[in-house]
């Protein structure tokens, strides 16, 4: 969980100082804590699963 509130914040300062490693573990985190959220898991793949997961955080955040 800790990697995705990192992502989160660095995402809400407007920095994109995640590489693509730690994009992809943020991301793997977030499934794997919310893999019931079919909408999610669905665009994993589509290019829109940052925002999508923006959307989310905000809620949890």
């Amino acid at each position: 969980m800790d990697i995705i509130k990192k992502w989160y914040c660095d995402c809400k300062a407007g920095a994109r100082n995640f590489n693509l490693q730690e994009r992809n573990e943020a991301v793997l985190a977030f499934l794997i804590c919310f893999r019931r959220l079919k909408k999610v898991t669905e665009v994993f793949y589509s290019g829109r699963c940052t925002d999508d997961m923006r959307i989310q955080l905000v809620k949890i955040f």
